[in-house]
């Protein structure tokens, strides 16, 4: 089935203020009256409300909204297929809508959250966009808008994707691209993660290895210093024991020779004490003698020093009395200290002889011999030596029972080495089996994809699609051709392909053939008249294809001034084509020119009646549509 513009509804849109018209009436219907009543205008608003902008260029923005009016302006359009019922509401300046679209299918609004979304839902629900929609729905040829002849070639591609459906092809191919652009982030994660996991794993199966040969020389070793280190402590524990029965022995001999030295130590203590009494006694003659000796040996020095003063003394003065000393006097001086210096001399010699008389009587005075400890020293150090043995053999005992554990552990730690890196590979190895599972998953489906991408591109079932269409096309094309232009026309279509070297893609385009022989070679050398012929050709022939497909958007043409520049032969050829399309669909004309108002099935005009414009019936005295210019 395909989609029928039916009642269409005007709000102060442009020259109307409130009105409707059908647009799915059967037949040729044709709209005709003076220039600037407003008769294209009916066009523009169907394409304001699906498109937000309207077929000629020049109505956008306010200046839609009919003059002197208040409220702002809607455009409502209905569109059924026989099954869904679409329609669309366009707003603008609108006191509660605003400049919003809204959306309904079936009477339950669908309206996105955003006009842009709601716009993109629109076209996506007819499938026709605004640029196809102009040049195979509402085929305005006027100048001022973009025919498919004056579109540049990557436009007139895009026109014709549409009309054979070949966006969706695009639409499966940036899936599959976006597909395939997800997948391979995930395909270089993996592809580090495997790298990643491989270097580890060699370098744990090489550490295993060196662990391995470790334990293997650990174990021989260890097993052998394990039985020696027990056999030795064995030994030491032994040897331990014996030095402890030694000790104890020797303690028990040191205790008897310490008790009979003690008696003896008694003895010997109280003669002792006899002969330190005489050596005090002693002490305190030696002391006394030697006070004497002191004594007198200070008046000898003092008595020798002033004898040598009065010596020296003669004719000087006296420090005493201040007078001159004479010789005599000096001389009788001298002679007296010398007497006494003589005088001194035995007593001091004699003091001296006493005092070694005393000391010597002291020496004589020997010490009592104290009794002979040397068993008790031998003992001694005998439980030293055993003391000292002790302490090495319990040291020695400590240290192999600790050599014994270390070896126990080092066996364990390297048989848990072993096993926790043999884990960690097994581990390891389940982890980089997965990941090349899932490598070689992704793989597999990025394969699938770039193959649906290629297919799905313009070097795929597009260009495929393409080829085989075009023939068809321009057979068509060229056979209107010569009913409107004579025979030897030609308008063909030629799918160029050119290939972008920076992604190394295929971008298909369409150039477009006119020939009027004797004439031109060029569309854009053709007359005025002569170009609209070929569009009208161009038209009828993609009306066919569409016509033939079995999903076709639209069943359905609006035609706005076709006729400008043709003649009366060439007006008569087109009329003939459209009737001929008006018996499979509804189509629509605006025109001003009588010439085609007798060939049309149902007439309407839009006529200016007191300042505003109508649309009446042909024949009518009733209008159907009415607005305030």
């Amino acid at each position: 089935m395909s989609f029928v513009i039916g009642l269409v509804d005007y709000g102060n849109f442009m020259f109307f203020e409130q009105t409707s018209f059908d647009f799915a009436k059967t037949g040729l219907t044709l709209i005709e009256g003076d220039n600037g009543m407003g008769k294209s205008a009916l066009f523009d608003g169907i394409s304001f409300s699906l498109y937000s902008k309207c077929i000629r260029p020049k109505y956008d923005g306010d200046n839609i909204i009919r003059h002197d009016s208040t409220g702002g302006t809607y455009v409502s359009v209905n569109i059924t297929d026989g099954k869904t019922r679409i329609r669309c509401i366009r707003y603008r300046k609108h006191p509660k809508h605003r400049d919003n679209v809204r959306l309904f299918v079936d009477d339950v609004e669908v309206t996105r959250g955003t006009n842009a979304q709601t716009d993109a839902a629109i076209v996506q629900m007819i499938g026709v966009d605004y640029l196809s929609f102009m040049n195979v729905v509402a085929f305005g040829v006027r100048e001022e808008v973009k025919s498919f002849f004056s579109a540049d070639d990557s436009d007139r591609k895009r026109i014709f994707d549409k009309m054979l459906c070949l966006e969706l092809y695009e639409d499966a191919r940036k899936l599959a691209a976006s597909d395939s652009k997800m997948i391979q982030p995930n395909l270089d994660r993996i592809d580090t993660e495997i790298a990643s996991v491989t270097a580890v794993l060699e370098n744990q199966n090489v550490r295993l290895q060196v662990l391995q040969e470790k334990a293997n020389q650990d174990n021989s070793e260890v097993s052998f210093d394990f039985i020696r280190a027990q056999a030795r402590l064995r030994r030491t524990n032994a040897m331990s024991i014996r030095t402890t029965v030694d000790r104890a022995r020797l303690v028990e001999r040191q205790q008897k020779a310490a008790a009979a030295i003690t008696i003896r130590r008694r003895e010997v203590a109280v003669k002792q004490a006899a002969i330190n009494a005489q050596r005090s006694a002693h002490t305190d003659i030696i002391s006394t003698i030697s006070g004497e000796i002191a004594r007198t040996e200070v008046r000898l020095s003092a008595q020798k020093k002033e004898m040598a003063s009065w010596a020296n003394m003669t004719g000087s003065r006296c420090p005493a009395c201040e007078q001159e000393v004479k010789a005599s006097h000096a001389d009788m001086n001298v002679r007296a200290l010398r007497d006494s210096i003589e005088a001194l001399a035995p007593q001091l010699a004699d003091a001296k002889r006493r005092l070694t008389e005393a000391r010597t009587a002291q020496d004589s005075l020997a010490d009592v011999l104290q009794p002979n400890d040397r068993w008790a020293g031998l003992y001694a150090a005998a439980i030293a030596h055993k003391d000292e043995e002790l302490s090495r053999l319990r040291a020695e005992a400590a240290t192999l029972r600790e050599r014994v554990a270390s070896l126990k552990s080092r066996m364990s730690q390297d048989r848990a080495a072993v096993t926790a890196l043999e884990s960690e590979i097994a581990i390891g190895r389940n982890k980089l089996l997965k990941l090349t599972e899932e490598q070689a998953e992704l793989r597999g489906r990025q394969d699938q994809l770039l193959f649906w991408i290629e297919a799905f591109g313009n070097s795929g079932i597009k260009s495929f699609l393409i080829e085989s269409e075009i023939p068809e096309i321009n057979r068509r094309a060229t056979a209107y051709a010569q009913r409107l232009l004579g025979p030897g026309a030609i308008l063909r279509l030629h799918a160029t392909r050119e290939l972008k070297t920076k992604r190394d893609v295929y971008r298909e385009e369409l150039s477009v053939e006119a020939v009027i022989p004797g004439k031109t070679d060029l569309y854009h050398g053709a007359s005025k008249g002569q170009k609209r012929r070929f569009d009208v050709s161009l038209l009828c022939a993609f009306r066919d294809l569409l016509a033939s497909r079995t999903v076709k958007p639209f069943n359905q043409l609006f035609v706005d001034e076709i006729f400008d520049g043709l003649d009366r032969q060439g007006c008569s050829y087109v009329i003939d084509i459209l009737k001929e399309t008006a018996a499979t669909c509804p189509v629509i004309m605006v025109t001003h020119d009588e010439r085609i108002k007798a060939a049309a099935d149902v007439v309407f005009s839009v006529v200016d009646r007191g300042g505003s414009s109508v649309v009446v019936a042909h024949g009518a005295k009733t209008t159907t549509l009415s607005a305030a210019h």
